[in-house]
């Protein structure tokens, strides 16, 4: 795991023992509703009562039925609320034991998810479950391959034709960033869950941590590097993120642009709806999306003012 990873669900513990009684208690789910939630009802269960393995099940068992999960590209409800109450049944063990002075070593647990879970290894790197190094942000390391081991593909990337040589795992997301040193698509979670790295393939947006470079081969690619003209002036998408002012740290601003610009491509004129429907498997930590979603609507009316104007 790495520190942007996006939550499906979190559960939080807070626990006072009194001997083998829980005297008060505090469970906090978040992702599982508009807001983060406490599951007052399992709280009640709790308070005041010998806690035993049952009483747990049942408690984490309220939690669950507590929330208002929803389907989404990343989770179905189903999915948020069987988690929820796995988590709570093992955060209450873990708030007990810990309570008591009891020493709890937390071993890395793999979470396995039927909506965003790649194959193990079929990104070239480790499985979705396994250790990572905390906090680590960079994209993962490429595995070395032999020179025997590496296939010639052709690419055509923001107009210009490319060879490369490529492993059979090499995902797009590093070639573009390593080979091309075109940085500006970026690696969020590695699991296709925050769009950061978002480039368009044959004019369709896909996920460059996702694709295998391989798979790429004879496509035409675009980043984020290509949208302004060769003499530097910006292209009208990127002049109204900056008269909406939709951005802040600006790591999320390529994959934003790339998804945008695949919409105004097929729908110059699209509602709100239209944007807020393209845009929802792109993250943003910063902005709230409405600075966001106002700057793709201006893009398109300009580029209707423009066409009027020309004719």
């Amino acid at each position: 795991r790495v520190a942007a990873d996006i939550a499906k669900a979190n559960a939080a513990v807070s626990l006072v023992r009194d001997g083998d009684r829980v005297a008060d208690c505090r469970i906090a789910l978040g992702s599982v509703a508009p807001t983060p939630v406490r599951a007052l009802g399992a709280e009640v269960l709790l308070r005041g009562q010998a806690l035993t393995p049952e009483l747990i099940a049942q408690a984490a068992a309220s939690a669950a039925a507590e929330i208002t999960p929803i389907d989404d590209v990343r989770s179905t409800a189903n999915y948020r609320r069987r988690v929820v109450m796995a988590m709570v049944n093992d955060a209450l063990e873990r708030a007990w034991a810990r309570a008591a002075g009891g020493a709890v070593r937390i071993e890395p647990v793999e979470v396995k998810s039927e909506a965003t879970e790649p194959a193990a290894g079929g990104n070239g790197h480790e499985p979705r479950g396994a250790a990572r190094y905390p906090g680590a942000e960079s994209v993962p390391p490429r595995k070395a391959a032999l020179p025997s081991a590496l296939r010639p593909i052709t690419l055509t990337v923001n107009g210009a034709p490319r060879q490369l040589l490529v492993a059979d795992n090499d995902l797009l997301l590093n070639v573009l960033r390593e080979d091309m040193e075109l940085t500006g698509a970026k690696y969020g979670c590695g699991i296709g869950e925050c769009g950061a790295c978002t480039v368009l393939m044959d004019g369709q947006p896909v996920l460059g941590c996702l694709v295998l470079a391989a798979a790429a081969d004879g496509a035409s690619i675009r980043t984020v590097e290509g949208l302004a003209a060769t003499d530097g002036t910006l292209d009208p998408l990127q002049e109204a993120f900056v008269e909406h002012a939709a951005l802040q740290c600006g790591f999320c601003t390529p994959g934003m642009l790339m998804t945008a610009k695949s919409l105004l491509e097929e729908n110059p004129h699209p509602t709100e709806a239209d944007v807020r429907e393209q845009l929802r498997g792109n993250m943003c930590r910063c902005t709230g999306y409405a600075s966001i979603v106002r700057a793709v609507l201006g893009a398109a009316q300009a580029g209707a003012s423009a066409d009027t104007a020309a004719r």
